[in-house]
């Protein structure tokens, strides 16, 4: 097998579900013997992880996805290093890094589409999502069609799932100390969601039901992990409703939350698969989770969590009420989502498929 050289660009300053996939992948690769570099934002979490990693970091600034700049100085890094795969792991990266690749001339561009959302096929879209880029990964069929209506050749497009590392949720123990540290004492259920806190979490329809099963009575507490730009708006929402939220912001050790939590919330306004929700099936977690997008695929209904209509507070209560007062019915769904992201959702499914995709199209 020839070892391949590879070069991953992320634009995304922060941390979420997408750049759990991108390391995990690098990860991977490094592991297989392949060459990873990667390209991110001064300053990004990315950035912090690669030095961590001691995997070869070049920095860009890719605030604007027009930037002409940016593309030039690009493409002097892809000419350079000249790699076999030029992997593009977010939006301003896809337009930036595939201009940079076609211009530098060398190098298979593939580009992975997370979102479910429409693509507004207007120039430079239109290039980066068709001729730019040599090939398409989707991570679940809700982003395959979002392509497919965007006008994008079925040929290009190749379905590969997000993963996550099933073990390091699994077997995450339930850890007294933790709980202590969160303020939660052990006869009290936690129901939680770890999120980027934006408007398309959906976060306050979350806020909003835990209001609902507080004023009839349901002990819980609500911990919320995650930052973004709307974590003050919601903490503000919070204490107007006399909510006792916590908001932890961002945190490393997410296993160690879902290992103490009864029941994990997704509510989600539009959503490409959701890694959240992945680790939290993965860590055996009942999920409730808004029936939007790749969170339809993800969780099965009544079998693995269960699905509400989006923006609906009184649904996403009365689930999670449910939970909270059938225990029985909580594992049973937990361990159901278990099982099915060790078959179907792995980091090292997802990762070897990508592996895959790189010689299938090299040796076309």
């Amino acid at each position: 097998m020839r070892l391949l050289k590879t070069l991953h660009i992320d634009s995304e300053m922060g941390w979420g579900g997408g750049q759990r996939q991108v390391t995990g992948l690098c990860c991977y690769l490094r592991d297989r013997g392949h060459e990873v570099k990667l390209v991110c934002r001064p300053g990004s979490e990315l950035q912090a992880w690669a030095s961590s990693e001691g995997i070869d970091a070049i920095s860009v600034d890719m605030k604007c996805a027009l930037s002409l700049a940016t593309v030039f100085r690009m493409r002097s890094v892809i000419g350079r290093e000249r790699p076999d795969v030029v992997h593009l792991h977010a939006s301003k990266a896809h337009v930036l890094g595939s201009a940079a690749a076609r211009l530098a001339g060398g190098g298979l561009g593939i580009a992975t589409r997370r979102m479910q959302d429409p693509i507004r096929m207007i120039w430079p879209n239109t290039s980066a999502y068709g001729h730019w880029t040599d090939a398409l990964v989707a991570i679940s069929n809700t982003a395959r069609d979002a392509l497919l209506a965007a006008g994008v050749k079925p040929e290009k497009i190749h379905v590969i799932e997000s993963g996550v590392d099933v073990d390091t949720f699994a077997d995450a123990p339930s850890n007294p100390e933790f709980r202590a540290g969160l303020g939660v004492d052990d006869r009290i259920p936690i129901v939680c969601t770890t999120a980027v806190l934006s408007e398309r979490k959906g976060i306050r329809y979350l806020i909003e039901a835990a209001a609902l099963l507080r004023q009839a009575g349901v002990p819980f507490r609500l911990i919320i992990a995650g930052d973004g730009p709307d974590r003050d708006n919601l903490e503000t929402q919070a204490r107007e409703l006399g909510l006792a939220a916590q908001f932890l912001g961002f945190r490393e050790d997410v296993p160690l939350l879902l290992a103490e939590a009864d029941v994990f919330v997704m509510p989600s306004l539009s959503e490409g698969l959701g890694v959240a929700t992945l680790e939290a099936m993965a860590a055996g977690r009942p999920v409730v989770a808004s029936a939007v997008g790749g969170l339809c695929e993800s969780v099965v209904d009544g079998v693995t969590g269960i699905l509400v209509p989006p923006r609906d507070p009184r649904s996403l209560a009365n689930a999670i009420g449910k939970l909270l007062e059938n225990p029985d019915m909580a594992r049973k769904l937990g361990a159901a989502g278990q099982e099915r992201i060790r078959a179907r959702y792995s980091l090292s499914s997802m990762a070897a498929r990508n592996e895959a995709l790189y010689y299938e199209l090299l040796g076309k």
